[in-house]
């Protein structure tokens, strides 16, 4: 197998990375709506948008902020804003993803979120 994965579509070449994400994030927010319609807890939609949003800058700044960290040679003596927004890492996203909605849920005053 080779690396980047492609697969020919028409005769163009497409990328299985941005595909298979859009697709898992199409199924997670389908996901997401069908369980939130099954829920017992109803949180306004203000409430709901700002946690969305906590998790997402959350997990944006923290998947740059760590993966530039990773060489902070380049990050700090020689600086590129292209090399520094495609530097990601999964770890950060997810970290900075947490800690981003319990930052919007201690905002927005929710105490407590009711498990499904």
């Amino acid at each position: 197998m080779d690396f980047p994965v492609t697969f020919q579509v028409f005769g163009k070449t497409i990328l299985a990375h941005p595909v298979f994400e859009t697709v898992g994030i199409f199924i997670g927010m389908r996901f997401y709506f069908y369980l939130k319609r099954k829920s017992k807890e109803k949180l306004s939609f203000n409430t709901s948008a700002a946690v969305l949003i906590g998790a997402t800058a959350g997990a944006l700044i923290g998947s740059k902020l760590i993966g530039n960290l990773e060489n902070p040679y380049a990050l700090f003596n020689d600086f590129n804003f292209k090399r520094f927004w495609t530097n990601n890492t999964i770890v950060g996203g997810l970290a900075f993803g947490l800690i981003g909605v319990e930052l919007a849920k201690k905002l927005s005053d929710i105490k407590k979120v009711q498990e499904i």
